[in-house]
């Protein structure tokens, strides 16, 4: 069994990490922007869109 991780380790995990992760919030933010578009395209106002949308990410 490995040893656990120290705080310092997990800092530079995080940080090797940075990339990849910001990566997936572009992504994310992709999804997010063509659910809200297809929603208004079908009929739903901008607001009731957006509502969906924020609901969707949380």
């Amino acid at each position: 069994m490995s040893k656990p991780a120290t705080m310092k380790e997990l800092v530079f995990q995080a940080l090797d990490n940075l990339p990849a992760m910001l990566e997936w919030e572009k992504i994310q933010a992709k999804q997010i922007r063509a659910k809200y578009e297809a929603l208004c395209k079908e009929g739903f106002t901008e607001q009731q869109a957006l509502d969906l949308c924020k609901v969707w990410r949380t």
